[in-house]
């Protein structure tokens, strides 16, 4: 049983649940890196909120169905085609044996998620059997899938006693994505190393994203930082979501495969709330940051997880 990629696209790879608690032994984060979406394509199918799917970025991408199953495609592509029948996102469809499934590249956003109702039967290091790349585990031989590749399946996963599986996503439930994104943050520990005009520079200035991006972080482009402050800084904890500025003054944002520790100041970290949105932004997107307190950033989580909680019970957001 088994599920045969035709065209891996630029950097598919699988994904699920991060890797929790693991940080002091320099484990990232990984897993997917729009957890929401994640989420969302495997509550179709019944499973696991966090079950492994494959994370697709970016470009097209095709696959061959060498069993009958089901499958769901959430997050930023809008068109997915069985055998070059589109078919809607946001909805479970049954697959036939030989079947060809091809996921055509989004227009805005970047990542998408397809999540087949058979489990994908890799090694599971610590536990989990998302792809770290930096550690070369996880997924298939800790590498993105390329065009040939063949995924081993298990069994159906069987849906949970009193549990249903819903044929399609709430039109209300569907994320929306465009070329623009709200991040909201809290100062970070170096928030001072900012001098006056640049620290409040941090959150009146659109920034880009910049070309330089992947799954590690993301480059921002505008008007460069100040800081008060060069001495150097001994390393220090930073997570998915942390802001740096480095000497250059151009900020980075890490995503959920970035380093556990850094030297360059931490200005600000992205809520809670909002980490999920960094997956899927793609180079020239504007980013408009919003300063938030610690009591705000922790309302704004309780108020989204109420909401989403209503139809994703289990639903985390690291």
């Amino acid at each position: 049983m088994s599920l045969t990629v035709i065209t891996a696209g630029l950097q598919s790879s699988i994904q699920g649940a991060p890797y929790r608690g693991m940080r002091a032994s320099a484990v990232p984060a990984c897993g997917a890196a729009d957890p929401l979406s994640l989420a969302l394509a495997n509550r179709l199918l019944g499973k696991p909120l966090g079950a492994l799917a494959i994370e697709i970025t970016a470009t097209a991408s095709a696959f061959r169905a060498d069993m009958d199953m089901h499958i769901a495609l959430t997050g930023a592509a809008q068109r997915l085609y069985i055998n070059d029948r589109f078919v809607t996102p946001h909805a479970s469809h049954a697959i036939r044996g030989g079947d060809t499934i091809t996921v055509a590249a989004p227009e805005t956003g970047v990542r998408s998620y397809l999540a087949l109702s058979h489990d994908i039967d890799v090694a599971r290091p610590f536990k989990n059997g998302s792809t770290c790349f930096s550690g070369k585990f996880g997924g298939l031989d800790g590498r993105a899938l390329e065009d040939g590749d063949i995924l081993p399946l298990g069994t159906a996963h069987r849906t949970p006693s009193g549990k249903t599986p819903g044929t399609s996503t709430p039109a209300k439930l569907r994320p929306v994505f465009t070329d623009g994104f709200l991040l909201r943050y809290v100062a970070g520990p170096e928030h001072e190393y900012l001098d006056m005009t640049s620290a409040a520079q941090l959150h009146i200035q659109q920034w880009r994203a910049s070309p330089r991006m992947n799954r590690m972080g993301i480059a921002l482009d505008g008007s460069a930082l100040l800081l008060t402050k060069r001495k150097n800084l001994p390393s220090g904890a930073v997570f998915p979501g942390t802001i740096q500025c480095p000497p250059s003054g151009q900020p980075f944002l890490l995503g959920v495969d970035g380093q556990t520790s850094g030297g360059y100041p931490r200005i600000a970290q992205i809520i809670r709330a909002d980490r999920h949105l960094i997956g899927q932004i793609r180079p020239g997107d504007s980013i408009k940051l919003v300063r938030k307190n610690a009591s705000q950033a922790q309302q704004i989580y309780r108020q989204k997880m109420d909401f989403w909680r209503q139809y994703l019970p289990d639903l985390r957001l690291d």
